[in-house]
């Protein structure tokens, strides 16, 4: 995986299980991934060495993959989002103009 989809990847970890992690993880972690803060920047913030706040950060991702290693709540949303497209895809294909409408409302509710 290239930088941005690493990014990615772990934003959407967080997404999923941002409420198991402690407070201090989720202020380090969005100072880092969200508001694209430095290492150094966050230390001096946090009162902590650059190190620290690396070795914060690499725990807190690697809680954050255990957590989906048990609960494959990303798997699970990825399967969903692609199986959402399949359907959106048929259905432009399809000529009943009321059913494509109905339908379609259904697949804005499961995707908001």
């Amino acid at each position: 995986m290239d930088l941005p989809e690493v990014r990615q990847r772990v934003n959407l970890l967080f997404d999923f299980y941002e409420p198991l992690l402690t407070l201090h993880q989720r202020e380090v972690f969005a100072m880092r991934y969200m508001e694209d803060n430095s290492l150094s920047e966050i230390s001096k913030f946090f009162g902590i060495t650059p190190q620290g706040v690396a070795d914060m950060l690499k725990r807190t991702i690697g809680r954050l993959e255990h957590y989906d290693k048990q609960l494959a709540l990303v798997e699970k949303h990825e399967h969903r989002q692609a199986t959402i497209e399949k359907i959106r895809n048929a259905l432009a294909a399809s000529s009943d103009a009321e059913m494509v409408v109905q339908i379609t409302k259904f697949l804005d509710e499961l995707t908001q």
